[in-house]
């Protein structure tokens, strides 16, 4: 570990940075990268540039300055991104300190960074040197937002200074067992040590997996938060305190896509689950493919009531009604056709339209699309949108438009 450590700080250091912008437009292949860097530097340095280069490019989609920022492999499938970040951000009060607990390389501590002083807690030394890096990134010389540090160490030997801040938030370890598990008994620190953190200061955000089911007690007191960003439901946030807008509640966000993190904009619902979901009798003019949050959360009775929609089958999750819901949490189609999910029946359709390419969704793993696709034949110019979905116990092909 201690020479693991030394390489880091190797790497971080103005030596380390100019061997990374050497590299960082290299296209040749890995191993003539690697062979080139080990006549200067040893085998493990050699490596460490190659991987940091790599990860980099993998973490463009998550933060827009991530050719200036360190990350560990873990590290970086664990963060959250610059836009999810800043919009979490938002709730906690602007010009106040807030720790960040776990975390990590700092994904959610740069956000909660720009909004006023922050201190990051982290155990693993690699990653705190990472973070501490990451953090002078994004805030660079702005010293308006207040003083920030990040500091080593069991977030349970923080638990003292907790109330010094407004609030805090935590990403618990999803792999320290060695695997990824969305069972939060199973991350580091456990619900008990979180619930002790809480009665101590009890404002505080908790990061946690989207399918995980938290305990019935926090559910009663904490609003429970589902955020989608670009098609897939992200992750889930238990708001506790202070942070918690709606408590009891919980809440579906769709961020939208935006340059600047900063600037992100969100639409949500919120309310309670288990609203029951009304069953169309016939297939409207309109089908709509509900946002993944909306559904991760059980909001979809929710969502039925405030936009006048009806589902086509009990579990099935595409909604139908007479015209376009006016909300982007859902996607849209004008329905231009119901079929029978018959292969002949298609075939006749398509040839007749000189459809020779089909874009298609569908939810039931009953039908695999590659393999529909293939029997269809499919010859001509035109393109059409097709929905395979169960409707009255029976597979329906529903050709739409695009709203």
């Amino acid at each position: 570990m201690r020479e693991a450590l030394e390489d880091s700080f190797w790497l971080v250091s103005e030596e380390g940075r100019s061997w990374l912008a050497k590299v960082a437009g290299d296209t040749r292949p890995t191993l003539r990268v690697l062979e080139s860097l080990r006549k200067d530097l040893s085998a493990t340095r050699a490596h460490l540039i190659v991987e940091q280069v790599e990860l980099r490019r993998k973490a463009q989609e998550k933060f827009p300055w991530a050719d200036q920022m360190f990350f560990t492999r873990k590290g970086l499938e664990q963060a959250t991104d610059a836009w999810i970040g800043h919009y979490k951000a938002r709730r906690f009060s602007p010009g106040t300190l807030v720790a960040d607990l776990c975390c990590g390389i700092g994904g959610d501590l740069l956000s909660l960074g720009t909004r006023g002083p922050v201190v990051g807690v982290e155990k693993d030394p690699v990653c705190e040197l990472f973070a501490r890096h990451n953090l002078t990134v994004v805030r660079g010389t702005n010293t308006d937002v207040g003083f920030s540090q990040v500091i080593g160490g069991d977030v349970w030997e923080y638990r003292d200074r907790l109330s010094e801040g407004w609030g805090w938030h935590i990403d618990p370890d999803r792999r320290s067992v060695g695997r990824r598990t969305t069972r939060l008994s199973l991350s580091s620190p456990p619900p008990e040590v979180i619930e002790q953190l809480l009665a101590i200061h009890p404002t505080a955000a908790v990061k946690i997996s989207p399918g995980e089911e938290v305990p019935s007690e926090w559910q009663g007191q904490a609003e429970l938060e589902w955020i989608s960003f670009r098609g897939r439901c992200r992750q889930q946030v238990v708001w506790f305190g202070a942070l918690a807008e709606s408590p009891g509640k919980r809440r579906a966000t769709l961020l939208f896509d935006c340059p600047d993190p900063q600037e992100v904009q969100a639409e949500s619902i919120c309310g309670s689950p288990g609203l029951p979901t009304p069953i169309a009798g016939e297939i409207g003019q309109v089908v709509c493919d509900p946002d993944p949050a909306v559904l991760a959360s059980g909001l979809l009775g929710q969502l039925c009531q405030r936009f006048g929609l009806q589902a086509l089958a009990p579990q099935g999750g595409y909604l139908t009604g007479s015209a376009p819901p006016p909300t982007r949490l859902v996607s849209s189609y004008w329905v231009e056709e119901v079929l029978p999910l018959d292969v002949e029946k298609l075939k006749r359709y398509f040839r007749a339209r000189g459809i020779g390419e089909l874009v298609m969704k569908k939810r039931s793993g009953e039908v695999d699309p590659e393999h529909l696709r293939a029997r269809l034949s499919l010859r001509g110019t035109e393109r059409v949108h097709l929905i395979v979905c169960r409707h009255k116990n029976r597979f329906r092909a529903v050709v739409v438009r695009p709203i």
